[in-house]
């Protein structure tokens, strides 16, 4: 590997897919864990808990 194909328009246009792939695998694995989480609940209601 020459130090020159560092340069190469065509390899960064590979690291830029690589990267983009990378952060939508990690933006899933991160979208799961919140699904995952139980809601927040919140029982600070000013009538007693239940809306009518």
């Amino acid at each position: 590997m020459t130090p020159l194909q560092i340069l190469d328009p065509v390899m960064a246009v590979v690291l830029l897919g690589i990267v983009t792939t990378l952060a939508i695998v990690f933006g899933f694995i991160w979208a799961y864990g919140k699904i995952r989480e139980p809601p927040e609940i919140h029982t600070d209601d000013e009538n007693g808990g239940h809306a009518a």
